[in-house]
């Protein structure tokens, strides 16, 4: 099973510190939200959500970005 981040419209609210990344890359304290989620989770983790960020998500993160998702997932 793998969990999905995703993001939703609500993410605007975070402009402009989201306007070029996922908003899991936002720091949370000490770390940032992925890495939180990937401490919290044993789960594979992959990144959903705005298009144009597909390519910047997949090198910071190197993980899948918006897949086809045909299984269960978190």
């Amino acid at each position: 099973m793998r969990a999905v981040v995703f993001e939703d419209d609500l993410c605007e609210r975070f402009a402009p510190l989201t306007l070029t990344r996922h908003v899991s890359q936002l720091v949370w304290g000490t770390r940032t939200i992925w890495q939180s989620l990937q401490r919290l989770t044993k789960e594979e983790l992959v990144a959903s959500g705005r298009n144009y960020l597909a390519d910047v998500t997949r090198e910071r993160l190197h993980v899948e970005y918006n897949p086809e998702v045909e299984e269960e997932v978190l």
